[in-house]
C-alpha cells in the first residue's frame, strides 16, 4: 500500500486514527471526537509518499524474486522507480496493461490486455489455490 489505505483516517489536530468504516458522512468534512478533520491514510495528488514506507517499498522490490506491474502508467516517480529496482537486483518483472507503460526492454515480459482479463487468467495457469 505505497500509497496508504482508504480503511482507516487520521486526525489533522490530535492525530487520532479511526476506522473508515465507522466514520459517517451526513456532514462533510468528518470529524474527530476532538473536533479536528479526519482525513483519509492515503497520499493525496501532490503529497509525498512518507520516507519509511518508500524505504520499506524499496526494500522488498530489490528482495523479490518477481514484481508483477499491473494497470499503471508508470509515470510517476517516485513508484516508478521499483521496477526498476527489482530488475537491477535481478528480479523477473512482468507488466500487466494494456499498452506497454515500462521503459522498453525493462520488463522481462508484456502481458497485452486488462487486468481484470489478464490476472484471474494467470492466477488459474498457476494453479494458486488449487488443494494437491
Amino acid at each position: 500500500e505505497l500509497h496508504g489505505s482508504w480503511r482507516t483516517l487520521s486526525c489533522v489536530d490530535c492525530a487520532g486514527k479511526v476506522a473508515s468504516q465507522g466514520v459517517s458522512l451526513s456532514s462533510l468534512p468528518p470529524r474527530c471526537r476532538c473536533g479536528g478533520v479526519l482525513r483519509p491514510d492515503v497520499a493525496l495528488f501532490g503529497e509525498i509518499i512518507p520516507p519509511s514506507v518508500m524505504d520499506a517499498a524499496c526494500a522488498q522490490a530489490r528482495g523479490c524474486d518477481c514484481m508483477l506491474v499491473v494497470g499503471t502508467s508508470s509515470s510517476v516517480y517516485p513508484a516508478s522507480a521499483l521496477p526498476i529496482a527489482a530488475r537491477e537486483a535481478g528480479a523477473f518483472v512482468i507488466e500487466i496493461n494494456p499498452r506497454p507503460a515500462l521503459p522498453l526492454g525493462l520488463p522481462n515480459l508484456w502481458l497485452g490486455g486488462a487486468a481484470g482479463v489478464i490476472l484471474p487468467r494467470l492466477v488459474e495457469a498457476l494453479g494458486v489455490g488449487r488443494e494437491s
